[in-house]
């Protein structure tokens, strides 16, 4: 129910911007894990508290937070297959919240809002012209892909044939979850409503969704992985490996 307010420049100053108009108190997002963002969401959350405004972020994209998940010696994993052990056994899995009642906070008030066409998201070349019979971006297209995966058995054959891009045996949920139209949480939620979680479609499937959270695990705990490996050794250093690989 509320207006979507698009603006393109600098960040805070857009954020600063729109509190001043509606006289806001508080400013939530959901939080990102890349260096990068991490380093320019904890400017602007500082940057809003010393002014006075509330300024909080919180995890909608993974199943547990980066530091949540430790190893026995209290340090991050490195490995994918004693990370997800640990996390399925040692981390408690709490369902997605309901959907909230509709906020019209900005219903009465004219922001100024650019045009969505003016950002020119589109490729100039229409190549993606038959994407769209086959992928329908946003919360509804995630949802009914999720379903489709669920109920036309699909992810039974999930196992065999998820390395067959010829086939329709994939989720087809990557892109919904990069662009948070779906969060692993309700995915695993519906996989448990369904009863097929132990299943060995369902447990191969899942293990996918905690490649993800390794993913993740590993770029906060080792930020140089954004450019480099994650062991020393594993460099290539003028075109031959490191002695040892």
């Amino acid at each position: 129910g509320s207006q979507l307010i698009i603006r393109n420049g600098n960040s805070l100053e857009c954020l600063e911007s729109l509190i001043s108009e509606t006289n806001a108190k508080a400013v939530f997002w959901n939080r990102r894990y890349e260096p990068s963002v991490i380093a320019q969401d904890a400017h602007i959350k500082q940057s809003l508290k010393n002014k006075g405004t509330r300024a909080q972020s919180f995890n909608s994209s993974l199943l547990a937070e980066p530091w949540e998940i430790q190893n026995k010696s209290g340090k991050p994993f490195q490995v994918f297959t004693p990370f997800w052990k640990h996390h399925r056994n040692n981390i408690p899995f709490t369902n997605p919240l309901p959907t909230p009642p509709k906020n019209s906070f900005t219903k009465n008030t004219k922001l100024h809002s650019i045009a969505l066409k003016s950002l020119n998201l589109l490729p100039s070349r229409q190549w993606e012209s038959g994407f769209w019979d086959r992928f329908t971006p946003g919360e509804t297209g995630a949802t009914h892909a999720l379903q489709q995966f669920l109920k036309d058995g699909i992810i039974s054959q999930y196992e065999e044939s998820r390395n067959r891009p010829d086939l329709p045996y994939t989720s087809r949920l990557s892109a919904h979850l990069h662009f948070g139209e779906i969060s692993p949480r309700q995915i695993v939620s519906e996989i448990q409503c369904t009863g097929i979680n132990d299943t060995r479609g369902a447990t191969v499937f899942l293990s996918e969704i905690g490649w993800r959270e390794f993913a993740y695990h590993l770029i906060y705990h080792f930020p140089h992985t954004t450019e480099n490996s994650l062991k020393a050794k594993f460099e290539i250093s003028h075109g031959n490996p490191t002695p040892g690989t």
